[in-house]
Order: C-alpha cells, then sequence, then structure tokens
C-alpha cells in the first residue's frame, strides 16, 4: 500500500478537545429544553388553559433539544474525532469558537424572541420580533457550515 504524505500529521498537531459545544449542549438541554418541558408538563399535567403560545413552546422545546442538546454535543464529539480518524487536523481551529458562539446566540434569539411573538400582535414590536426569529435560523446556518472558510472554499454543512 503506497504512503501518503498529505494524510500523515506529526503527533501533536491536532487541536485540544474544546469543551465549549459540551456546555453549550448542557445549558441549551437544561435552560432551555428541560425548562420548557417542565412549564409544558405542569400547563397538561395540571389541566391549566392552553394559551396562544402553547404550540409555539412545543416548537421550541423540540428545536432545543435538537439542535440545542443533540446537535451540539455531535458537533463537538465531532470536531474531536474525525480529525483524529482520518489523521488531518482541522484546518482552521480559531473558527471553532466563532461557529459556536453563532450557534448559541441562534438558538437564545430563538427561544426569548419565538415565544414571545404569539404575545405581541401587531406593531413595530412583532415586526421586530418577527425578523429576529427568522434571523437566528441564519445564525444557526452560519455557526453549523455556512460561513466562508478563510482559505475561500464554503462549509460542507
Amino acid at each position: 500500500m503506497p504512503r501518503c504524505p498529505h494524510r500523515r500529521t506529526a503527533k501533536g498537531s491536532h487541536a485540544s478537545f474544546d469543551l465549549g459545544s459540551v456546555w453549550l449542549a448542557l445549558a441549551a438541554a437544561v435552560f432551555g429544553g428541560f425548562a420548557l418541558a417542565g412549564h409544558l408538563a405542569v400547563v397538561i399535567g395540571y389541566g391549566f388553559p392552553l394559551r396562544p403560545g402553547f404550540p409555539v413552546f412545543i416548537q421550541i422545546h423540540g428545536h432545543l433539544q435538537l439542535m440545542g442538546w443533540a446537535g451540539l454535543f455531535v458537533i463537538g464529539i465531532s470536531l474531536h474525532f474525525i480529525p483524529r480518524l482520518s489523521s488531518a487536523p482541522i484546518s482552521q481551529p480559531r473558527w471553532i469558537s466563532v461557529l459556536l458562539w453563532l450557534i448559541g446566540l441562534g438558538l437564545l434569539l430563538r427561544l426569548v424572541c419565538h415565544s414571545t411573538l404569539p404575545y405581541v400582535h401587531d406593531g413595530v414590536w412583532a415586526v421586530a420580533l418577527r425578523w429576529t426569529t427568522a434571523t437566528s435560523g441564519g445564525a444557526r446556518m452560519d455557526g453549523c457550515g455556512g460561513l466562508p472558510r478563510p482559505d475561500g472554499a464554503r462549509g460542507s454543512g
């Protein structure tokens, strides 16, 4: 089997494990997803009337659990193991924290603005909340790989 010199890396050339994605995943799960799940369970369990925001809370809970908890956890573990399995270090490890901040900001904007939107029906605040909710999707998309890389290539995800 021929040797591939471009596949070899010097020992220790990989980026160290960044715990930011794991902590962000835990924060999204505990403070967002689990807290909303507890609220939804109390509302349903004690027979409180379902207000206009109830379906929105279900959507936000699901989104925080899938994108926040599961997604960020998979991203963090993958950024550590996949470069080591392929023997190719991450080309721009300094972008990892920027991407995690974009995903975290997008999740926070979605939580705050989308949960407030059903209670604000018209006016400038309703328009601002709608636009901010839409912008939160852009921040999450950019954080998941839509940003151009410093070498000009596009992200893969």
